[in-house]
């Protein structure tokens, strides 16, 4: 993964949050887990931040059930909307 440019993470994060709501998480944290292993070493803070949010998303995987969540017609708060 080189450097982005800033359309290219946006349609990056999207895609990441549809699947989010759509309940796979799991998905998103092999898709963490694949950048990570392709990303430049010198690129040390994307680095912390992409494995800050994998072990985020690994630690609560559980509790992200948002397409059910949203199923059952719940609200679901997302920090950082």
């Amino acid at each position: 993964m080189s450097v982005w440019r800033s359309a290219e993470l946006e349609e990056w994060v999207n895609t990441q949050k549809a699947a989010l709501y759509d309940g796979r998480v799991a998905d998103i944290i092999t898709e963490l887990e694949q950048r990570l292993e392709h990303l430049d070493p010198r690129q040390v803070s994307v680095r912390k931040r992409l494995a800050k949010i994998r072990e985020y998303l690994t630690k609560r995987q559980a509790k992200m059930d948002y397409k059910r969540l949203r199923e059952e017609d719940l609200e679901i708060a997302l920090i950082g909307n």
